[in-house]
């Protein structure tokens, strides 16, 4: 038994925050790759990609929400629920926690 299908207008925005979260992947993969890691390079690095795997995290977890909620999967809604936390934590926190770690080693 399959569940209830979701409004137009949940699939709409979970295709464009997937396609969002994908992005972000490939911005931070860029990032990652061209950084300029002569002056403290362990810290760049490391923050680098702590971000780039964070936002390969979100994506994924935002394709799986996708995917639930399309097939209309009883696990999709909650996926899309943990997705949209996930989004709130990864959109906010990371980038205040890394400005503030910023701040802290100056």
């Amino acid at each position: 038994m399959s569940a209830s299908k979701a409004p137009r207008w949940v699939l709409a925005s979970f295709v464009v925050s997937t396609l969002v979260a994908l992005a972000w992947a490939a911005g931070w993969t860029l990032a990652v790759i061209n950084a300029d890691y002569t002056t403290h390079p362990a810290e760049n690095l490391a923050l680098n990609v702590v971000v780039w795997e964070a936002s390969l995290a979100v994506l994924g977890l935002q394709s799986l929400a996708l995917v639930g909620l399309y097939t209309r999967r009883h696990w999709g809604r909650t996926v899309a629920t943990i997705a949209s936390g996930f989004w709130a934590f990864s959109v906010i926190g990371i980038p205040f926690a890394a400005q503030l770690g910023v701040k802290l080693t100056f």
